[in-house]
This record gives C-alpha cells, structure tokens and sequence, in this order.
C-alpha cells in the first residue's frame, strides 16, 4: 500500500473533493463511499461545520487540516469495506489523530482529519510520513497484502534504504523556482546515463563522461573499509545515502561500471571550480 500525504488550509475544498461522485476530469468514480468515520455529519457542508468547532479550539493554526490517500498494490486482492475500515483506523491511531474519516474509491481511500484534538492541543506532523510508511508495513503483513517497496521503507524491523530516493519537498520546490529538475534527480540521472550509453565503462571514461554533464567524482574506503563513490554537484556531495542502494558500487558494477581495487584506493579529489560550466553545473 502506498500513502500520499497533504497538509492543507481548506477543509471544506477537500470535503469537496473528496465526497465527490466525479474526479476532477468529470469521469465518475468507480465508488465514493464513506467507510470510516468518528464524525456525526455526512455531507461536505456539514462536516465542514463540524470540523470548524474543533478548528476553534486552535484559531492561530491556519493549516490544521490533513489529507492522506492510500492506495492498495494493483497486485493486491479486493478488500472489503470492513477492511479498509480496520486500515484507517490503525493507520489514524498510530499517527495520534481523534477527528477524521475515510472515503472509499475503489482501489484507494482519501482519509480527512484535524491536526486539532479533543483537547484543544496540535498533533505533531513530526515524521508523519515515516510513521505512515510504517504501520502501512504492518498493515499489510495483518492483512496478507502486497508488501510495497516505497520511498522510506520499513522491512523486517528495520529501516532501509530505496533502490532510488525521491527529491524532498524543498528540493522540489527550490528547483520548480529555477524551473529546472531537482538537482538529486540530476545527478541520478547523469550516473545512470554515462553508464548506460557505453557499458562496460571504466572508472576513467565514467568520471569523464559525468564531468562532460558537470558532475565530479571521489572514490576511497569507509572506516570501515568499505569501498564507496561519492558524486559531487554545485558543490554537495551526493552519496548512496542520498541517491539510493541502485547507485552504490555493487550496483554500479553490475550495470556495467569496471574498477579494480587500485582504482578505488587511489582517491580523486574533484576541483568543482573547474568542473565543465554546462547548463547543468549553473
């Protein structure tokens, strides 16, 4: 299963939205039932009213609605109203919400909330996401569903990484400024794309080839003496940490990167100054 979540100003807009028979390309949706719900009203203007009072206890919190959808793997098998009932309420539990509930279209349900409780007190959004990401793990592994690789995963009781990670928020919004990718998926997919065009490669003709697109490259060991290739762009190091498990060395090599152990342990200091000044090092 695979969560999106939103932080959004106007309640009664995603009522709307989401109590709505149609999409917002005017096709009808399969379905657009209520499945869960702690709220006494129905509608879209009456559960805005609703919602308004408790909002009341918080009147300086100007975005203290929450949106999240939850979408079930096309893999999966169907699932039940009482299902995706027993889902919202262990997913809204466990994020510590009291007033919300969940519309049904389909193969996915929208649930809306308030990050205001009962009490008058604001529910952190602290890691929401990664608490979402991982009751959704246990949800499926209780429900017997597809268990959905997804961009911070939660696997055997212990976090790892994604084969690819996705920009963050700010990223996205910093480089929709420039009007340019973000520049984590830019050096993505230049690694990808010097490897690609001419596998097998060697470390020298890679790191020339990311220098071409303006990218600059450090290999060596860990403390622990593990080998590793770190990426350089406008100054920022980019490593499997930040890129993901599918552009760590092994992976690398069995794309068709060639490096001997020598190649590793001789460590290239890239100068970012004289890096190429192409469009994509401005």
């Amino acid at each position: 299963m695979i969560q999106k979540i939103m932080n959004v100003s106007s309640v009664q807009d995603t009522l709307r939205y989401v109590l709505n028979e149609r999409d917002r390309k005017g096709r009808m949706r399969p379905r657009c039932d209520i499945v869960e719900s702690v709220m006494a009203a129905k509608t879209p203007l009456a559960l805005s009213k609703e919602f308004a009072v408790i909002a009341s206890f918080r009147p300086m919190l100007a975005r203290n609605a929450f949106h999240s959808s939850i979408r079930k793997s096309p893999d999966d098998r169907f699932l039940t109203d009482q299902e995706w009932s027993k889902i919202t309420v262990k997913y809204m539990q466990a994020l510590g919400f009291d007033s919300y509930l969940s519309v049904c279209h389909g193969d996915h349900i929208h649930i809306v909330a308030t990050r205001i409780d009962f009490s008058g007190n604001t529910i952190s959004d602290s890691n929401d996401f990664k608490r979402g990401e991982a009751i959704l793990r246990e949800i499926e592994v209780d429900l017997g569903l597809v268990r959905v690789r997804s961009s911070h995963l939660f696997f055997d009781g212990h976090w790892c990484r994604p084969d690819v990670c996705s920009p963050t928020r700010r990223e996205v919004e910093a480089a929709a400024r420039r009007s340019e990718e973000p520049p984590r998926k830019i050096v993505q997919s230049a690694i990808l794309k010097s490897i690609d065009e001419a596998s097998p490669i060697d470390i020298e003709e890679f790191e020339k080839r990311l220098r071409l697109l303006g990218i600059g490259l450090r290999r060596g060991r860990s403390k622990n003496n593990k080998p590793y290739l770190l990426f350089v762009f406008r100054d920022r190091n980019y490593g499997v940490h930040k890129l993901g498990n599918l552009f760590s060395l092994a992976e690398l090599s069995k794309r068709g990167l060639q490096i001997t152990k020598a190649e590793i342990d001789c460590d290239v200091q890239p100068n970012p100054i004289n890096l190429p000044s192409g469009p994509l090092n401005k």
